[in-house]
């Protein structure tokens, strides 16, 4: 009896996510496992320069990260408080589409698109 290989193919909101694979420094992700975040979020200017500013409309504390759409990570976790703007300088990122997931305690995600120009 050989190794099964087990793989996976999802679509949102037009992505395609292949899951049953390794690369390294490749993002891993699984949608079926993870709750939606139920907050309104806001981020602007999203057609961005050289900064952008996040508004997560909720209370508690919220961890952002930025990946671009090969999953590499270009924003570590960082800290938000719910109700507060937090500037992103973009100035080390290259033009195109990047995801923002916006995490809460719960691990309760959200993401967001944002177009670097």
């Amino acid at each position: 009896m050989g190794i099964q290989k087990m793989s996976y193919k999802i679509q949102v909101d037009g992505l395609t996510i292949n899951q049953g694979f390794q690369q390294q420094g490749m993002l891993s992700t699984s949608l079926l496992d993870s709750e939606k975040l139920n907050a309104e979020i806001l981020v602007y200017p999203n057609k961005a320069n050289n900064f952008t500013t996040i508004l997560v409309k909720a209370s508690g504390n919220f961890q952002i990260q930025i990946f671009d759409m090969n999953g590499r990570l270009h924003l570590t976790p960082t800290e938000i408080l719910g109700f507060s703007e937090q500037t992103l300088k973009l100035d080390n990122f290259h033009r195109g589409v990047y995801l923002i997931e916006i995490m809460d305690q719960q691990l309760k995600r959200q993401t967001v698109y944002l177009l670097k120009q």
